[in-house]
């Protein structure tokens, strides 16, 4: 730990409604005097809006940092590192910084690659989870993700193989599919599987679909998919 330097806490914020963020994140939040949001293509601001719905941001320093959604290594290295400089000069100043993400820290986050560095370096980090998308969507179609030694499976959208994994025994859940929602439904259906899906869980435009049949191709990027357990 780096003598004198502020402490960074990554703090999962739930999927989408304020009332699924633990006391524990509300608490930290309150306490930080700077708060770092991810802005990207897809979740644009949406963690800084659930926030927004629980705590009082009006003295914050509010701290935005540019996550490209590309697949090009050098330019995210090169991002990963700007967003770490960004936060460690508030470190350096000796004040906390409460480092945010939709769902949990440690389930497909975009904060890691930055902490990471961080944590390297010296810096304090502390890690503080957060309702998973996918539990909170389960939830929303009323149904378990699991029963007695039964397997759970999590893909993200860019899976390609979904043939390969209906294949495994359990439930499966495909999310952030974002464009790739489309094959993913078709693929779901040509094998005949059951599935359900749920689109911005707790947002105030979620909308939950019992049968895959009719959910939209077009789907937004929060669209999570729940298989049934294959017997």
């Amino acid at each position: 730990m780096k003598k004198q330097a502020g402490t960074l806490y990554c703090i999962g914020v739930g999927p989408g409604d304020p009332e699924l963020m633990t006391l524990k994140a509300q608490r930290l939040l309150t306490q930080c005097p700077v708060v770092a949001s991810p802005v990207t293509g897809g979740e644009k601001t949406m963690a800084l809006d659930i926030v927004k719905g629980a705590v009082s941001l009006a003295e914050k320093d509010i701290l935005l940092l540019d996550f490209p959604m590309v697949s090009d290594a050098e330019i995210l290295r090169q991002s990963h590192r700007r967003q770490a400089e960004a936060i460690a000069r508030h470190l350096d100043a000796g004040q906390d910084v409460a480092f945010i993400t939709i769902g949990d820290v440690s389930v497909y986050a975009t904060l890691p690659y930055a902490s990471d560095l961080l944590a390297g370096e010296g810096y304090e980090v502390v890690m503080i989870p957060g309702v998973t998308s996918f539990c909170a969507c389960a939830c929303a179609l009323g149904r378990s993700l699991t029963e007695m030694q039964q397997p759970l499976h999590i893909f993200p959208g860019s899976f390609t193989d979904v043939k390969d994994a209906l294949s495994l025994d359990g439930t499966k859940v495909f999310m952030k599919s974002g464009r790739q929602i489309g094959s993913v439904k078709k693929a779901l259906l040509e094998e005949n599987v059951k599935a359900a899906a749920v689109v911005d869980c707790g947002l105030a435009t979620q909308a939950v679909y019992p049968s895959l049949a009719a959910l939209p191709e077009d789907a937004g990027y929060f669209t999570t998919v729940i298989t049934e357990a294959k017997p």
